[in-house]
């Protein structure tokens, strides 16, 4: 595999890895708790973000070197603004109890920090493909981590995960439901045992990688002993 490809991928990774959006960079939070007591309005939810947030980069790229840098921001949102209201459009059409259920919380992703904080950080200072990858990444990131919360606070909350707009099933998990998990302290209750568990896999990561370089040049100054003798 090429490095160019490498580094594709690695834009791709680092976006539900080291930079996710929602369990380092900490960033739309409001939807990750508001909207996360079913696994529909987070599948949809997710599924937004990562159109507007990869069709909104892909423009912005192409289009960076021509923006005048005083009309920068309005153009930017301007840009991710018009597919949002394209797949708010989509959603009442084919989604609409979902559509309504996610309520303000989906026009806003026009100023969800993970759209403009890619479009300034990154989509204007890189070329389309490597910009493409990144917004692909860290919409997958986010939605990976939405689907989290939203399967634990609706398969414990509600001892069941039901499908109505999406699907027509339903699926028992408990004979009881944790009520807590319904409420808006159950989404803070959930995230936080996802940011202690990925924080704390963060760092015995880093940990292992520190003393794999450790016992590296251990090991090299060791040959480099031998060598000598």
């Amino acid at each position: 595999m090429s490095s160019e490809n490498v580094s594709l991928w690695d834009e791709f990774f680092k976006g539900i890895g080291r930079m996710n959006p929602v369990y380092v960079l900490l960033l739309g939070l409001c939807s990750s708790l508001a909207i996360t007591t079913r696994m529909e309005n987070a599948i949809v939810m997710g599924i937004g973000v990562i159109f507007c947030l990869v069709c909104s980069n892909i423009i912005i790229s192409a289009i960076r070197r021509f923006v005048p840098e005083d009309v920068r921001i309005p153009v930017f949102i301007s840009i991710i603004s018009g597919f949002v209201t394209l797949f708010g459009f989509i959603a009442r059409a084919y989604m609409p109890a979902i559509y309504v259920a996610l309520g303000i919380y989906l026009p806003l992703i026009t100023v969800n920090c993970n759209l403009y904080g890619r479009a300034e950080a990154f989509a204007q200072n890189n070329p389309v493909m490597p910009t493409f990858m990144d917004g692909l990444g860290i919409g997958a990131g986010y939605t990976l981590a939405i689907l989290g919360i939203a399967f634990v606070r609706e398969a414990l909350g509600f001892g069941e995960i039901m499908f109505q707009d999406l699907a027509q099933f339903t699926i028992k998990i408990l004979p009881f439901q944790v009520g807590v998990l319904q409420q808006p302290a159950g989404g803070y209750i959930v995230m936080a045992g996802y940011l202690i568990s990925f924080t704390y896999l963060s760092k015995r990561k880093e940990r292992k990688r520190k003393e794999d370089i450790a016992e590296e040049r251990k090991r090299t100054m060791e040959n480099r002993v031998k060598g000598v003798n």
